[in-house]
């Protein structure tokens, strides 16, 4: 399940594609489409065209594009090693994500 394994704020890194190797915040989740825009990662340029009825002049801005959840994994800044994640109850029997690698959880609280 994507929703389960990847939260907003969480730290990736990227696998495969033009942005290999880098890692970044998780900022928006498309669990329908399977895919993540992660900060400052697979930045694309938009052309936006002039309107002079609102007064807009036309820009050209940088975006995150989007990035197929196959292509990320975790990442473990302390280690410096991506991760996978696991599920278990903890001692208040809530269902926590955790490291496989530490063993530490991610989910405070």
């Amino acid at each position: 399940m994507i929703s389960k394994k990847f939260k907003l704020n969480d730290l990736v890194q990227v696998k495969v594609g033009k942005s290999k190797g880098v890692t970044g915040e998780i900022m928006k989740i498309d669990v329908q489409a399977g895919k993540i825009k992660i900060k400052d990662v697979n930045m694309q340029t938009v052309f936006e065209k002039a309107n002079p009825q609102e007064n807009k002049p036309g820009a050209i801005r940088k975006v995150e594009g989007w990035v197929n959840i196959s292509n990320i994994a975790h990442f473990d800044k302390s280690a410096n090693q991506s991760f996978k994640v696991g599920r278990r109850k903890n001692k208040d029997g809530k269902l926590v994500r955790f490291n496989k690698v530490t063993n530490k959880d991610l989910d405070e609280g």
